[in-house]
């Protein structure tokens, strides 16, 4: 019998990405945050117009149906329950196809920490791309030093139809953010990928 890859253990504290439907992430947030769980729901400000034609910034949820989380999986999988049962909240686990199978997705914190890292330190220059929307070229792998993105490795690579060159963090088969603007005294190039 071949025995079952997991990317998880049972007990062990691990980005998983949870999904709620038809409620505001920011109830199942704060059901996590009072449970002392760290979570994370990358968010980005648009520009919306009022009926009366004037302009606000909004910050808005990139993923809305996602939740980014620090937890276990021994805690999760009651959580998920006591949700339902107590709060009404719709919650499931996001994933994987892998096969003949569907895995709990897991995020290494390896890809985890510099996602959390770009988006919220530059906001405003981050453009995020679905799993469907990207075509990437093959790039340069890059880490970049100095300034608020400090440590962060990612891929130099021009997304197709756009002429520009961008840096782009995969965080798994799901999502991808590119960076508009890097300048060039800030990267180091990596040989043999990361």
């Amino acid at each position: 019998m071949v025995e079952e890859k997991k990317f998880w253990k049972r007990n062990e504290v691990q980005w998983f990405v949870l999904r709620l439907k038809w409620k505001p992430v920011e109830m199942l947030e704060e059901l996590l945050k009072a449970e002392g769980k760290e979570t994370f729901v990358p968010r980005s400000y648009v520009l919306r117009t009022d009926p009366r034609g004037r302009k606000h910034r909004v910050l808005k949820n990139v993923l809305p149906e996602l939740v980014f989380v620090h937890a276990s999986f021994e805690f999760l999988q009651p959580f998920v329950r006591t949700a339902f049962y107590g709060h009404g909240l719709t919650v499931s686990f996001c994933k994987k196809r892998e096969g003949e199978a569907n895995r709990v997705m897991v995020v290494p914190a390896w890809q985890m920490e510099p996602f959390i890292q770009a988006t919220q330190h530059l906001p405003e220059r981050i453009l995020y791309h679905r799993a469907d929307e990207l075509e990437l070229d093959k790039g340069v792998h890059v880490k970049l030093h100095g300034g608020p993105l400090d440590g962060l490795v990612g891929e130099v690579a021009r997304l197709k139809g756009k002429r520009k060159k961008r840096l782009v963090l995969r965080l798994m088969d799901f999502t991808a953010i590119s960076i508009t603007t890097v300048e060039p005294e800030f990267i180091e190039i990596l040989s043999d990928g990361c």
